[in-house]
């Protein structure tokens, strides 16, 4: 996951959702995957691919810290939208 980071460092946020969107290809349960693919579909304000990262997300580890707060915050922008 270092590659990612260096993608958000550099706000190449498109690589990064092509990189997370391989890894939940390949592992269904990576919740941490999920979780980053959310962050950086946020940031490309691709509010219902966004939330259903999330979802995901949460499913994998519903105690997963602040995850309703990003759901409902990228709910709430694709309402605007």
């Amino acid at each position: 996951m270092y590659k990612t980071k260096t993608y958000s460092q550099q706000f190449q946020w498109k690589k990064e959702v092509e990189y997370y969107r391989k890894i939940t290809e390949v592992e269904k349960d990576n919740w941490e995957a999920y979780h980053y693919l959310g962050q950086a579909l946020l940031k490309l304000e691709q509010w219902p691919e966004c939330v259903t990262a999330y979802q995901n997300a949460l499913k994998l580890n519903p105690n997963l810290p602040g995850i309703h707060q990003k759901i409902g915050d990228a709910l709430q922008q694709q309402a605007k939208a």
